[in-house]
Formats: C-alpha cells, structure tokens, sequence
C-alpha cells in the first residue's frame, strides 16, 4: 500500500510539473522595422531576395548575411561582412559571389537558403533548395576563410 501511495504522489508531482513547465507562453511582439541593418542588393528597384540567411563567416563572433538575389536575367548570392560587432551590427555593402557560389536560375521563385555547421566542422555551410531538391555546399575552407564546394 505505502508503494501506491509513493507512485500516486509521484505521479501527482510529475503531472503538475509537466503543467507548470507546458504552460503557453504568449510572446510579445513589437511592430516590424523596415531595412534596421541598411542592407541593399545593388539594384534594388529591379532586383528581389529569396533567401536570407544569418551566420558567422568570418568567425569573429558576429552575424553576417547571405543573401541569394534573382531578377529576369541574373541570380546571385550576396554576402554582407558585419563589421560591427554582435550588440550593434554594421554590414558592409554587397559583395557578388564572393565564394563563386553559383544559384541554380531554373526556378528561382521557388529557391531559399539557409545557413550552419551542417556538417560539425566548425564552419558555416550553405544549404539551398529549389523545388524538390536539396542543394548543400559545402565549406571546405575554415571557419575564418571560407570556401564552397557544391
């Protein structure tokens, strides 16, 4: 009987643990900032992103930015070298490929990229996909000199 009543309160216990912890957080979200970095492609007007993404290149503890840029005749990446620091970032302008990355154009409204370690080598990879396929380039540089392979 006394083991019951320690696995009914231990059940008890877990149960109001599991309440307490699943709790739904509402967030707070304040109103969207229109361009907070100053991040232009270079011809804005004609040309459009379809992926942004954030990690340390150049490993110096900061954010940088890739971006893959596409308009009627060109696709391309971009790369944004923060040169702030990681409490108020500062990009520098567009850099085109500067990793000779090559986008597949075939259809490029349908094209994202994200950024990480994907392989744990301690460097940023690069990961695209178009439609149904999986692009992943990988960086075989370092985590201070990056360099792709596709």
């Amino acid at each position: 009987m006394k083991m019951v009543k320690r696995v009914s309160v231990f059940l008890l216990i877990s149960f109001a643990l599991i309440a307490v912890c699943s709790a739904a957080i509402t967030p707070n979200f304040v109103s969207p900032l229109t361009n907070p970095f100053g991040l232009h492609s270079k011809d804005s007007a004609k040309i459009g992103w379809f992926g942004v993404c954030w990690g340390d290149f150049d490993s110096d503890g900061d954010l940088d930015v890739m971006t893959l840029v596409f308009n009627t005749s060109i696709s391309y990446f971009s790369y944004y070298q923060n040169i702030g620091n990681s409490t108020t970032p500062s990009y520098t302008q567009a850099v085109i490929n500067p990793f000779s990355l090559l986008p597949d154009p075939s259809t490029p409204s349908e094209f994202n990229i994200g950024c990480g370690d994907i392989d744990d080598d301690d460097d940023i990879d690069i990961v695209g996909v178009v439609q149904r396929e999986v692009y992943f380039y990988n960086n075989t540089g370092n985590a201070t000199v990056p360099s792709f392979n596709p």
